[in-house]
């Protein structure tokens, strides 16, 4: 009878109790992924003390959001929207002037990464709590690490990092190259 081997499951340096020297950019390596995913939620805003309760209650209305939004996620939660109901939308570039013109009737709804409310909520208390989140989309990206072999505990200038001139990274710069 023949015998046969279980080939056996390669496991990683620390779950075999090896030791890993983090300098070892070989092992290291093996543990980074080069891509990863990234998700933005954005919701949509109403007044609270007004009448609509749902996405299809926005029909045939405007929505305003902050240019500072990135267009290709923003893109995204228009193109969902659209698929759902029929609305116009604009572009404002001040997080005030959005505010302003929601609370006095030129948009019904704004449209803000979910991340922004404790921004608002710290900014503008009075705005925050007149809000109502009626819907909410999540954007998934798919984000580019950058790696680089390069030994930091060498060669490492504080400029290349913090693109600033004041005395504590100047002494960086200096006690790093003169060491």
């Amino acid at each position: 009878m023949a015998e046969f081997r279980k080939k056996r499951k390669k496991i990683c340096h620390m779950c075999a109790g090896k030791p890993v020297n983090y300098k070892d950019v070989a092992i290291i390596s093996k543990y980074i992924n080069d891509n990863g995913k990234r998700i933005d939620e954005y919701g949509i805003y109403v007044l609270k003390s007004s009448k609509y309760n749902s996405l299809k209650d926005l029909s045939e209305k405007s929505f305003g959001y902050l240019a500072a939004e990135d267009e290709n996620k923003i893109g995204q939660v228009l193109d969902k929207m659209d698929k759902e109901i029929d609305f116009s939308y604009h572009k404002v570039d001040e997080q005030n002037e959005l505010l302003s013109k929601f609370k006095n009737g030129t948009y019904d709804a704004i449209i803000m990464q979910i991340s922004r409310e404790d921004i608002l909520k710290e900014e503008d208390n009075d705005a925050y709590n007149q809000l109502k989140k009626i819907e909410s989309f999540k954007i998934e990206t798919t984000v580019k690490t950058i790696k680089s072999n390069k030994d930091i505990t060498k060669e490492i200038n504080c400029f290349s990092f913090f693109q600033r001139h004041d005395s504590f990274f100047e002494s960086c710069f200096f006690a790093v190259n003169h060491s």
